[in-house]
């Protein structure tokens, strides 16, 4: 570092004057040991200021890092009986599709994972589960311009009309309501921003419109992010119309999930629907292959 060039100049001008008489009046070689271990500890002691300046630092980062650890408690708390064994089901089913790798030995979602982390880490929020960050792997594998700009576009592949509501809102950013749809959509952190935004109305919705429990409401804002709050939501009134529950208080996520593996077993050209069912299903593999886990 330059900070400590003065003082390495100055040893070495002053190399004499440091030197104990017993090596001056050695051998060459001595001379030579002695200013090699003089510079050493030097060079130590330099080193061991710079690990503990950036060592705080680097500690931060890793605290940032998205490890997902909250999917695991969500779906521990949403699914349970017939649902998960659906969830499980559908996981086994989309395994080698999330896992495959290339002929480069690489795999999409890892390599989509190690570019988005300089954004994404910055971007973690204690109001946002970090596995809401999967979405954009999953979406468009972290690439700017996947997509066609009259439809779903860029990282989060969301809609120009979505963006367009979402500019106008109070809480949006400045850069968000001042830029274009296409350039919000292939920005990193302003379709990061909006992607946000728009999930955080869905859970508003679930969890404090429809008074579903917390676990729920994430979950069923991740599935509408994908498949849209209006299938969602008239799934749930299929399902009390069709007697698939009592009333409403015996809706949940479960008891959705069981349902969407149903229908869609009974109907397999509604490729909309399977798309829905298999969503968390490839979010969770996800997860597991950036934890280094093959179950």
């Amino acid at each position: 570092m330059p900070v400590h060039q003065p003082v390495i100049v100055c040893l070495r001008s002053n190399y004499s004057f440091f030197t104990p008489k017993s090596v001056k009046k050695g051998s060459h070689m001595q001379h030579l040991l002695y200013k090699l271990s003089l510079y050493f500890s030097v060079f130590f002691c330099i080193f061991i200021s710079c690990f503990l300046l950036i060592n705080p630092a680097i500690a931060k980062t890793q605290q940032k890092k998205l490890h997902f650890d909250s999917f695991q408690q969500y779906v521990d708390l949403a699914l349970h009986g017939k649902a998960l064994e659906n969830f499980k089901e559908v996981t086994k089913d989309v395994k080698n599709n999330i896992f495959w790798k290339g002929k480069a030995r690489r795999n999409k979602y890892q390599s989509a994972y190690k570019r988005s982390l300089p954004y994404l880490q910055t971007l973690l929020k204690n109001d946002i589960p970090d596995f809401i960050f999967l979405i954009p792997y999953l979406e468009s594998g972290w690439r700017p311009n996947r997509g066609r700009k009259n439809s779903d576009y860029g990282y989060w592949q969301m809609v120009s009309e979505v963006v367009a509501e979402i500019k106008t809102l109070d809480h949006a950013s400045k850069a968000l309501k001042t830029s274009d749809a296409n350039t919000i959509r292939s920005d990193p952190k302003l379709s990061t921003e909006a992607a946000l935004i728009h999930i955080k109305r869905y859970y508003f919705y679930f969890r404090h419109v429809a008074n579903f429990a917390e676990s729920d409401a994430w979950l069923f804002s991740v599935i509408a992010y994908n498949w849209g709050a209006g299938n969602v939501k008239r799934a749930l009134i299929k399902m009390q119309t069709e007697g698939v529950v009592k009333d409403e208080t015996d809706l949940s996520f479960a008891s959705f999930y069981h349902y969407l593996f149903k229908s869609s077993l009974a109907t397999p050209e509604d490729r909309s629907m399977r798309v829905a069912l298999e969503y968390l299903p490839n979010l969770w593999n996800i997860a597991l292959l950036i934890q280094g886990k093959n179950s």
